[in-house]
């Protein structure tokens, strides 16, 4: 009777310590935002992660008194978005730790956690970059409904936006480059060079999967754009239409 005893103690001590171990294993996240635009309180929001092609719902929660929270577990590290219903509003790595969202008339940012503040510092310096070119713009407007935009002119604002478009497109890289490893890398690719349905192997494409380790190519989103994109390449060597893949429509 003891030795049975002793038996099934053992095999309950091996299964709490198995539920520990698991337990253990998982990242707790904790979102806490604010959310201060006019027309939000009483809005839904919706915590989801793309998975294959299709988003899931993670978790949602309504704004109150212009705040609202969201917490769960997950297995790993994973990049996920915040919906308005069915508009995607911004995008939030659910990672271990205390996450902080911002939604007002000024900025949209998540931040207090190592990747979130990555993420958004990155967001930030586009923000910056787009702002520029913005007024590049407003600027060329201008100057032709004055009549003032002369082929010298019209020269010298063409090389002005070269030079914004290839700032960004080395800020971009380079934060993919940086962040091959983990989970910011894999998405922003698709988030920069996966909003088409017609992918083709570009230039600075290449440059990126030509130094990229393995677990970066293998990753699913990438693997199949990338396939498309070599299939793509071949059709057009062959004065063929290209092949769309529509879901990727999920990355625009």
């Amino acid at each position: 009777m003891k030795s049975i005893l002793n038996y099934y103690m053992k095999q309950i001590f091996y299964i709490l310590l198995f539920l520990t171990l698991t337990t253990s294993c998982k990242q707790r996240y904790e979102i806490n935002g604010n959310a201060t635009l006019i027309g939000l309180e009483g809005k839904k929001l919706f915590l989801r992660a793309l998975q294959k092609n299709q988003w899931v719902n993670l978790d949602s929660t309504d704004i109150v008194h212009c705040e609202f929270k969201m917490k769960g577990n997950v297995d790993s590290t994973i990049m996920a978005a915040l919906f308005l219903d069915n508009q995607n509003i911004m995008p939030i790595v659910l990672e271990k730790g205390n996450i902080k969202v911002n939604i007002d008339n000024s900025e949209i940012t998540a931040y207090g956690t190592m990747l979130n503040n990555t993420l958004y510092e990155y967001i930030y310096r586009k923000n910056e970059i787009e702002l520029e070119y913005e007024e590049l713009n407003k600027n060329r407007a201008l100057r032709m409904f004055e009549g003032h935009l002369s082929r010298n002119t019209q020269r010298d604002l063409m090389d002005q936006f070269d030079r914004l478009e290839l700032k960004m497109q080395r800020l971009t890289d380079s934060f993919i480059q940086r962040n091959y490893d983990n989970v910011l890398g894999p998405n922003l690719f698709m988030m920069s060079y996966g909003n088409t349905n017609y992918p083709l192997l570009t230039p600075e494409i290449k440059e990126i999967m030509e130094k990229a380790p393995e677990r970066f190519k293998n990753n699913y989103h990438e693997k199949y754009f990338i396939s498309k994109a070599r299939e793509n390449m071949r059709r057009q060597n062959q004065n063929n239409n290209p092949i769309s893949i529509e879901h990727n429509a999920l990355w625009q």
